[in-house]
């Protein structure tokens, strides 16, 4: 713990202060921790359609011309 400290109040080589100071400046603007945990986000496997698109939740997105008929 207390290399800790020193590490957190040495001073900074090219500006004024030390990462502590400037954590206390900074603590007013954090903001809590979201409730909802994080989602991992769903995969899926498409294949480029002759248009050069792909078609995912009713919406189509552009991709390039490599990826026709690639997965």
């Amino acid at each position: 713990m207390e290399k800790f400290h020193l590490f957190n109040n040495k001073p900074f080589q090219k500006k004024e202060g030390c990462r502590a100071t400037t954590f206390l400046e900074e603590k007013p603007f954090l903001l809590k921790l979201p409730i909802k945990s994080f989602e991992l986000a769903i995969w899926k496997v498409l294949i480029g359609q002759y248009n050069y698109h792909i078609f995912i939740d009713n919406q189509n997105y552009s991709v390039p011309y490599e990826y026709i008929k690639q997965k």
